[in-house]
């Protein structure tokens, strides 16, 4: 079992920079799975890009709390998509036993959106609407967009009327999505960034830290362990040479994905004309990184402080050009712009 809390920043795209739109033309939800508020404090100090953008310019909520246990992604990503509890949305944990068949029951298990032979992902197990699902039945030209590293994240933010969804497949490592989301094939814009992941891994894909030697001292501890490859201390890698479902689970503790994660969901914005209509629109990403990395290496790590500068410790780190490019991306259409 996984343990998993959220932080969530929810922007609208509308009138006027810093002023609260009439009618928001983009809405987007972020997750950074298992940041605690504990471990937020912890590092906001040393903060300098997105994070302190938001403290700064937004709202901040240290007593947030969902009353539910265990904390996990599955049933945390789906009360923050749907605002209800486990008892209204259904999902109750990552997997459990069916009480009917005993058999077991992943939280994205769904037999509609299987290939022929394969397996099928989507939100069959939801038994509550998310904020996307709302959205669409009140705008039907809406368009609503889910990324994230896993399915259970990408699926249960996206819920059941999605345009698409689109995760790190477990047996390779690119992005990818089922049936339940169109048929199950990925657009040419997610396709070029899943080249950059396979061209960023034959290169040499490795992992220091940014301010210190890349020496194995640095994270020697007993419990920590080499998963897939990637390493149990510095420096860190997604070896070339490793089988595509390790090079995928090698993936999910890099920092790269938070690179890819924002290229998706840009590329989502540009390609799909997100925020630059007249009916508004969702984007969702949650940044799984962190909380892998929490699991592995322990959530007091050099490694977790490595993932937390990467997300927002510059000018240049990743939440900040998510932001960034998406105000400039809306701007460019006469009328709107971005309102955090």
């Amino acid at each position: 079992m996984r343990r998993a809390v959220f932080a969530a920043v929810l922007l609208g795209v509308g009138a006027a920079w810093g002023a609260a739109p009439a009618r928001p033309r983009l809405a987007v939800l972020l997750v950074v799975d298992q940041l605690t508020e504990e471990a937020f404090a912890r590092h906001l100090p040393a903060a300098t890009g997105g994070f302190r953008r938001m403290v700064d310019e937004g709202f901040r909520f240290t007593d947030g709390r969902y009353e539910t246990a265990p904390p996990m992604t599955g049933p945390g990503h789906a009360t923050l998509a749907t605002g209800a509890y486990p008892n209204v949305h259904g999902i109750v944990s990552n997997d459990w036993i069916d009480a009917r068949t005993h058999a077991s029951v992943y939280v994205t298990d769904d037999a509609r959106c299987a290939p022929p032979g394969g397996r099928g992902i989507g939100p069959g197990q939801l038994k509550a609407p998310t904020l996307g699902d709302v959205l669409k039945a009140a705008s039907p030209r809406s368009r609503v967009v889910s990324v994230s590293g896993k399915d259970r994240s990408a699926v249960l933010m996206a819920g059941k009327a999605a345009d698409a969804a689109f995760w790190i497949s477990d047996a390779a490592p690119q992005f990818a999505t089922s049936r339940c989301y169109g048929d199950g094939a990925t657009p040419a814009w997610v396709d070029a960034v899943n080249a950059r992941v396979r061209a960023a891994i034959d290169a040499g894909l490795t992992w220091c830290p940014s301010h210190q030697p890349c020496t194995s001292a640095l994270s020697e501890r007993p419990f920590q362990t080499d998963v897939a490859g990637f390493g149990a201390s510095w420096p860190h890698q997604v070896s070339k040479a490793s089988p595509p479902r390790a090079q995928a689970e090698s993936l999910l503790l890099h920092p790269l994905l938070n690179a890819a994660l924002v290229d998706l969901g840009l590329g989502a914005v540009e390609a799909m004309g997100l925020g630059q209509r007249d009916a508004p629109d969702l984007l969702a990403i949650s940044f799984s990184s962190f909380d892998e990395v929490a699991h592995v290496f322990g959530l007091d790590s050099l490694e977790v402080d490595e993932m937390f500068a990467d997300l927002s410790v510059s000018q240049c780190d990743e939440l900040m050009r998510l932001l960034t490019h998406l105000r400039h991306s809306i701007e460019a259409h006469p009328g709107r712009s971005l309102s955090e």
